[in-house]
């Protein structure tokens, strides 16, 4: 979670976005591309060493593999991420405010 953070905060200098909401749509977009990720990894066993020895297959078994046990596996897999990722950032932000200071 901290690296996705960490990208998404590169990316909204790089282009001076500043708006939360931008922020939530890339975390949403990356969280996405990284359960297709997963389940290329996991169901698919694709390596990336393949995409220079057998890039042909490659890109046939990523143009095949879409179907509804891999929609709902990627949407679930999302789901689970964004739930990570709001519990991290509401405790960063709950630590850093001292509004919220449990020891009083």
């Amino acid at each position: 979670m901290w690296s996705l953070e960490y990208f998404t905060d590169v990316i909204m200098q790089r282009f001076n976005l500043q708006n939360f909401l931008t922020k939530f749509s890339l975390i949403i977009v990356f969280n996405i591309i990284s359960s297709i990720g997963i389940y290329v990894g996991r169901f698919l066993r694709l390596h990336s060493a393949y995409l220079f020895i057998k890039p042909a297959w490659v890109i046939n078994e990523l143009l095949s593999m879409w179907n509804l046990r891999m929609l709902i596996f990627i949407v679930f897999m999302t789901l689970i991420q964004l739930i990570i990722w709001t519990i991290s950032y509401v405790g960063r932000i709950s630590l850093s405010n001292p509004q919220f200071n449990l020891t009083k």
